[in-house]
């Protein structure tokens, strides 16, 4: 969306105080293009299923055609799935391109590009979005233009669930509208949300920490196979045990730290005895330098992040398995 929104204004005729016009010839040819679906007059938009050497020639082709707008756009989505044939004839491309021809590259994997292209481009990192700005910029004023009486704090607890994805927010919206029609009490907020198939992932994740905390290896590899299966995005795992990790050390540290959500059910038992609670203060840090290395073999063999995932279950199960038991 970025992307289309950069060549929107870039190929604007008559743009307004750093705001293309919405009104001009290239405008609104770009805008039916959005609102259909569809690829633009000068904007081209490469699908992740088109990642040979064959896709980059067609592109190259085009490109050297005349633009009737101020600059072709190409924009290729999830470019890290691109084929390394393809990689190298896109390279010759980005580093000699028609005069006319501006290419965006979009990826959730940054790491997996290779160093020639990073190079040799701009890059702009994109944060996920704070909870607050989701619920306050994205979902309430949806909500107030369609007539959805829905309150604040609800829109709130839906765009936490999402962990700063707005397109999981949307999705997570509409399955609370279409389940909550005959009206929810603010006490079943928790237990609806829970429910509905969009907080699933997140749900999920938070088993699979639950068991490794505890100890549980097999508990921890069914939920893994579960993710799998479903498609989730696994790779959120590292991220999510590593919040958890440095909560349960504010909390030991900290007094006055508290945190009312989900993370707070996956909480070990931190024995009391001085030594043995310092033991087990060294212990999580050994179990954040775990997912701290396995970050990294997933940067590295992104095609085989479930294999890590099993390998750092079975490592921290073999520390964790002994603080109950202490």
């Amino acid at each position: 969306t970025l992307a289309w929104m950069m060549a929107l204004y870039a190929n604007c005729s008559d743009p307004r105080d750093g705001e293309a016009c919405r009104e001009c010839d290239s405008c609104l040819n770009i805008i039916k293009a959005i609102q259909n679906g569809t690829d633009g007059r000068s904007v081209i938009e490469k699908p992740v299923s088109e990642r040979g050497i064959d896709a980059i020639r067609a592109l190259e082709s085009q490109a050297r055609y005349h633009c009737r707008d101020r600059y072709w756009w190409f924009i290729i989505d999830e470019v890290h799935n691109l084929t390394k044939p393809a990689f190298d004839a896109a390279l010759r491309l980005w580093e000699k391109p028609p005069q006319q021809a501006r290419f965006i590259l979009c990826t959730t994997a940054p790491e997996a590009l290779p160093r020639t292209v990073l190079s040799r481009s701009f890059i702009f990192n994109l944060e996920k979005i704070p909870a607050d700005v989701t619920a306050k910029k994205l979902l309430w004023p949806i909500c107030k233009r369609e007539k959805f009486d829905i309150g604040k704090d609800t829109l709130l607890q839906i765009a936490e669930k999402v962990s700063g994805h707005p397109r999981d927010a949307l999705n997570l919206l509409t399955q609370w509208i279409a389940a909550s029609e005959g009206g929810v009490e603010p006490e079943d907020i928790p237990k609806l949300l829970s429910s509905l198939e969009a907080s699933a992932p997140y749900e999920a994740i938070l088993h699979y920490c639950k068991s490794i905390v505890h100890g549980k290896t097999n508990k921890a590899l069914y939920v893994l196979n579960y993710m799998t299966r479903h498609e989730y995005f696994i790779d959120r795992v590292i991220e999510q045990m590593q919040q958890i990790l440095y909560r349960w050390v504010h909390a030991e540290h900290l007094a006055d730290v508290r945190y009312e959500d989900d993370m707070m059910e996956i909480n070990p038992v931190v024995p009391k005895e001085p030594k043995a609670k310092r033991q087990c203060i060294i212990e999580m840090g050994q179990v954040l330098r775990l997912c701290l290395d396995a970050q990294d073999r997933i940067k590295q063999y992104r095609c085989n992040n479930r294999a890590v995932l099993e390998q750092l279950a079975i490592e921290i199960t073999g520390i964790t398995a002994a603080w109950d038991a202490r």
